[in-house]
């Protein structure tokens, strides 16, 4: 019976675009290209999800490869994204249901400290009523390493076999269902969400009362 359904955060929560994101900051090709190798493809961005740099330090790593006139738009990016981002908010609103059924609620996401503002800002209404959260940064582990999910399991007491876990990234699923969860991947918030009530619907909590 599934009565944990744990989610990732980009893209199952929020919008994770850095192309629609570079592209509503800067209008001019080379100069999104210039930014797009500075934050990116440098590295430093994915460094901030396994606790190596924070988000200050990445941002001077990323503007030491660009001039001054940059400075601004890296700022916007690296502390301003979710501005930008649209909310998931019909699979945060279908969150408060299930929390009022009773089932746990938690989020695994290779993140860094900036889903703190994104919770302070009201952009993760979830994070008010999850039971538990494991991030990236915080732990130094990413997925998907399996001992990441070992370590959430462990951490909250969980039988692998009663959760299910939304992601949007195929082998981010294949991980979790390597320990024995059920795994949904986020293609559309609406295919996930139809997903996760059918799921729920043979094998929830609710599903033999």
């Amino acid at each position: 019976m599934i009565d944990t359904i744990i989610y990732d955060m980009g893209n199952v929560l929020i919008e994770w675009n850095p192309e629609k994101f570079l592209h509503l900051i800067e209008t001019d090709e080379e100069r999104i290209a210039k930014l797009r190798t500075a934050i990116f493809t440098s590295g430093y961005w994915p460094r901030q999800d396994t606790g190596e740099l924070d988000a200050d330090k990445a941002y001077h790593m990323s503007l030491a490869l660009l001039d001054d006139s940059y400075q601004e738009s890296l700022r916007q990016i690296y502390y301003h994204w979710y501005e930008y981002a649209d909310v998931f908010s019909k699979m945060q609103d279908y969150a408060q249901e299930l929390k009022k059924q009773g089932y746990k609620l938690f989020v695994l996401s290779n993140t860094a400290a900036s889903y703190y503002d994104l919770a302070k800002k009201g952009y993760l209404p979830i994070d008010e009523i999850l039971d538990g959260k494991i991030l990236s940064y915080e732990v130094e582990m990413v997925k998907p390493d399996v001992a990441i999910y070992q370590y959430l399991l462990d951490k909250y007491g969980l039988e692998a076999q009663n959760c299910v876990f939304l992601d949007d990234i195929k082998g981010n699923i294949e991980a979790a269902q390597s320990l024995g969860m059920q795994g949904i991947q986020v293609l559309s918030e609406n295919q996930a969400l139809a997903d996760l009530k059918v799921l729920l619907s043979k094998h929830g909590r609710l599903s033999e009362q």
